[in-house]
């Protein structure tokens, strides 16, 4: 059985992989860069979807961290999706846009495990 944090530290290590594979950039031309954002797109929205969950079974600051997550990750994945009808000289700005979302998102979830952490210390006082 996946524990929460589990659930939030998986979520966290994907969507910095994400990050990574995007800030990479192996793609040169505009249509290599919008296959790799529209696949992004792709894995920020299941990972926003797997975060719904989680987010309702937290409390204070976490909740807010993780929902701040998904909301980025949904984002990223609108983005992602309107990157086919960008224009060529248009494609890397609104790659970076999704960069940036995605990143937003991995240190929202850091900054919910941190939370996490911060809560179980206080209760073990």
């Amino acid at each position: 059985m996946t524990t929460t944090k589990d659930a939030i530290d998986q979520a966290r290590a994907g969507t910095q992989e994400l990050h990574k594979k995007l800030a990479a950039g192996t793609a040169k031309d505009h249509a290599g860069i919008r296959t790799e954002i529209k696949a992004a797109g792709e894995k920020a929205q299941e990972l926003a979807n797997s975060l719904k969950t989680v987010a309702s079974s937290q409390r204070g600051d976490a909740k807010q961290h993780v929902s701040d997550a998904v909301a980025e990750l949904e984002a990223a994945s609108t983005n992602a999706k309107a990157i086919g009808a960008a224009n060529a000289g248009d494609v890397k700005h609104a790659g970076q846009v999704v960069i940036r979302e995605v990143q937003d998102a991995a240190h929202s979830l850091s900054s919910a495990v941190a939370a996490k952490r911060a809560a179980s210390v206080a209760g073990a006082k």
